[in-house]
């Protein structure tokens, strides 16, 4: 299952809300027999990289993002 966004309003960060979150998120791929859970965050979001690995996600891969301003 990849997830396409998570954001939990910053003024009611660390009140388990995204805990909630992703345990449902779990439990809805479980049901849908997925056997991973995906999702990417800015590599700038240290606070967001600490949490989900405090749940048990580990970073599968980096990876850089192209622009080219044509203005």
């Amino acid at each position: 299952m990849v997830i396409q966004s998570l954001v939990v309003d910053v003024t009611l960060r660390g009140l388990g809300i995204g805990r909630l979150l992703m345990e449902r998120i779990e439990q809805i791929a479980r049901a849908k027999n997925c056997d991973t859970v995906a999702f990417s965050s800015q590599t700038s979001r240290t606070d967001a990289r600490e949490f989900y690995k405090h749940l048990g996600y580990e970073v599968g891969s980096t990876s850089n993002a192209f622009l080219k301003r044509l203005v």
